[in-house]
């Protein structure tokens, strides 16, 4: 006869080989445990049921021939663990399978790091959770499995659905390159599903119920139908959804589909690439009765390549203008089919093509006749889009009508000498590794951005010549998508000019100094201008890589959370500067020392902003020698605005220089030098006004050696 095992302790197998007989082994924990170790086998002539017990397994042990089946079990290989309520299949080592029914859902959680060789669903009731890694695609094995999934990692590998649904009971993000493959069901039940940044092609169908947030960053390829449930929004990066090769779009009766920043490109009825609204309303030539399927373009757009007629379904533009991108084709609304531009401006865009009334009503009437099936609300309208060609034969001045995406097939040709672009609050995105979007059909170009946001902009997206400049003016945002030099696409040196309050917004990435520079004039030579620098490291920084050129002297840079890397002395002569969130100055990697030369003819105070930190690294001398006789150019604007010195250095020219109000940090050996021969010319730390004086923080190790000079010590609250 045999008897049944109670195990309160770990039992270790090593070595050697365990057989496992009928009769079951009865786990009293948690902990309690049957641990496989090094080049052991543990072998199963009979499944074994492991009820709240753990089963570990060294990499290099195994466990064959029969499965083991957890009931709130833990299954622990080297370095992780999973928790689990299903199967651990040993026929093909590592592969595990959730069986969950409504009375018995399972479970698989695992911890970080887990890696699993193949995971497979069925069953109407399973739950996966945790940091899992994968090794091959999750498989849903038919229509009737359902998985919840509620991991905390990013998924690398795709789900097949098989015809199956998956329900998110937390945001779900893919990684680059993965996927969901259909036919089957998402369910995301308020929660986000982000696409990775890489192109895919997705040739299988997909339902999608309450799509709530979808992010799209790389352009998909749809050659398979997707259907929308309930309130659908898609989010987009600006890029593409291709309709390929009979790929369409269906928006069910109840329910609503919004893109933003999505561009829905290739719509074709003779291709079937096509919207499909599941309409069961009785509108018929009748505003009032809309159609109960609704598509809504929020800053987005529409592309069809032949005539095409919505004659079912509501296409809303709202939020921000929308494209209608018609070339030579008719984009008609009839029958049941309607379209309302509501409280924004919407433009169809013929390219090269002449405006032929492209948009319009069957009957074709004008917009908001009482028999129209095109309404404009709140004061919209619907505009013919002009290419940017046509806007400069006539003239200088060219006015954005809505956010742009530049690429491969869409570029801008620029014939004016000295063109003036407005973009009127909107964006450019610019597409990687792709020169010369923007081209000027003649030399000694003098060519303005003013208004506009200048997504993933990299210098050798413009051509310009050698006796050609390019300014960008006020409410002008540059945001890097790479790490960029400023030279052009044949690295020739680059100068950015800037007027009025402008930013570069780095994206964390790096600016390459070495060759080109950054300069900041007064708008239209009078009125000063602001530039800020945020979220970038800026590398080989060289005298006149960043200059104010201001006759008012009212011009500042804003560097906020900048790491500077000065491949030689660096001045900084004209204007001022505000320091936000942390800025780093170090010598690049071929120097010891550099010199950072506050030597401003400014009258305005540099300000270290509350909160705020300038730090000096070792081996950076910052010498306060301004041209005008004023030891208070340097402003700390209260005591949480901090001074850091690392191995760094102070130096002063015979003008003295005023520390108070902030926070001086000296760490490591520290030194101070000037050029002075009495008090009034030393640096001072506090001026002899309690409110005013420095806090100063010598940390463990720290010092400051006065090498030249006076330093004199001035807080008059000791």
């Amino acid at each position: 006869m045999r008897g049944k095992i109670t195990i309160y302790i770990l039992l270790f197998i090593s070595m050697f080989t365990v057989t496992a007989v009928n009769g079951g082994i009865r786990f009293g924990a948690r902990d309690s445990a049957i641990s496989v170790l090094n080049n052991s086998t543990f072998h199963l002539t009979y499944t074994l049921t492991v009820n709240t017990g753990t089963i570990k397994k060294k990499d290099n042990a195994s466990i064959v021939d029969k499965d083991i089946i957890f009931y709130d079990g833990i299954y622990e290989p080297e370095n992780s663990m999973v928790f689990l309520t299903g199967d651990y299949i040993t026929e093909d080592e590592g592969v595990i399978r959730l069986n969950g029914t409504l009375e018995k859902p399972e479970v698989l959680r695992a911890d970080a790091g887990m890696r699993i060789k193949k995971l497979e669903v069925s069953g109407p009731k399973n739950r996966l959770e945790g940091f899992p890694l994968f090794e091959s695609n999750i498989e849903l094995m038919d229509k009737n499995t359902t998985l919840t999934i509620a991991i905390n990692s990013t998924l690398n590998k795709n789900i097949e659905l098989n015809g199956g649904m998956i329900i998110l009971e937390d945001d779900l993000e893919l990684a680059d390159g993965v996927s969901l493959t259909g036919p089957g069901t998402i369910a995301l039940n308020d929660r986000r599903l982000s696409f990775g940044t890489e192109d895919l092609d997705i040739t299988s169908s997909l339902y999608w119920i309450g799509a709530a947030d979808v992010y799209l960053s790389g352009k998909i390829d749809l050659s398979a139908s997707w259907s929308f449930e309930g309130e659908c929004y898609f989010n987009a990066d600006s890029t593409i959804l291709n309709l390929v090769n009979g790929g369409n779009l269906t928006v069910m009766n109840d329910s609503s589909l919004s893109v933003r920043q999505l561009k829905i490109s290739k719509l074709n009825p003779d291709l079937n690439q096509m919207i499909f609204f599941e309409d069961t309303s009785n509108a018929e030539d009748d505003y009032n009765d809309l159609s109960s399927s609704v598509l809504r373009i929020r800053r987005a757009a529409l592309e069809i390549t032949t005539t095409y007629t919505f004659d079912t379904g509501h296409l809303i533009v709202e939020v921000g203008s929308g494209q209608l991108i018609t070339r030579n084709n008719g984009m008609v609304f009839g029958d049941r089919g309607f379209l309302t531009v509501d409280g924004v401006n919407a433009y169809y865009k013929t390219r090269t093509f002449p405006d032929s009334k492209n948009v319009r009503s069957e009957p074709d009437v004008p917009y908001d006749a009482a028999n129209s099936h095109i309404k404009l609300l709140n004061n919209a309208d619907l505009y013919h889009f002009r290419t940017f060609r046509a806007h400069n034969e006539g003239g200088s001045s060219y006015g954005v009508g809505g956010n742009k995406f530049l690429g491969d097939t869409e570029q801008f040709l620029i014939e004016a000498a000295s063109p003036d672009i407005n973009g009127n609050s909107w964006y450019f995105h610019f597409a990687r590794n792709v020169t010369n979007l923007i081209t000027f059909q003649t030399s000694s170009i003098d060519a303005t951005f003013r208004d506009v946001v200048l997504k993933d902009f990299r210098p050798y997206h413009v051509e310009l010549t050698s006796d050609s400049s390019l300014t960008f003016k006020n409410n002008t945002i540059i945001e890097l998508g790479d790490d960029i030099s400023l030279t052009d696409a044949t690295s020739n040196s680059v100068t950015w000019t800037f007027q009025g309050n402008c930013k570069i917004d780095g994206k964390g990435k790096t600016v390459d100094l070495s060759q080109g520079g950054i300069l900041v004039e007064d708008l239209d030579g009078t009125d000063p201008s602001t530039l800020v620098i945020q979220d970038m490291i800026i590398e080989g920084l060289k005298d006149g890589a960043i200059a104010i050129d201001s006759s008012s002297n009212g011009s500042k840079i804003i560097f906020k959370d900048v790491k500077f890397f000065l491949a030689e002395d660096f001045e900084f002569d004209k204007g001022f500067f505000e320091i936000s969130g942390k800025v780093e100055i170090y010598p690049d990697g071929d120097n010891d020392a550099v010199q950072f030369t506050y030597n401003t003819d400014s009258t305005s105070p540099s300000v270290i902003q509350a909160g705020s930190t300038l730090h000096l690294g070792r081996g950076v001398t910052f010498r306060y020698a301004p041209s005008t006789a004023n030891k208070n150019l340097i402003d700390f604007q209260n005591v949480s605005s901090e001074l850091s010195l690392r191995g760094a250095t102070l130096d002063a020219s015979n003008v003295g220089w005023e520390l108070t109000d902030g926070t001086l940090i000296v760490d490591h050996k520290c030194f101070v030098s000037n050029d002075a021969t009495g008090p009034t010319e030393a640096i001072s730390f506090g001026n002899g006004t309690l409110a005013d004086d420095l806090n100063i923080e010598i940390m463990p190790g720290g010092n400051i050696e006065v090498t030249n000079g006076i330093l004199e010590y001035n807080n008059a609250g000791g």
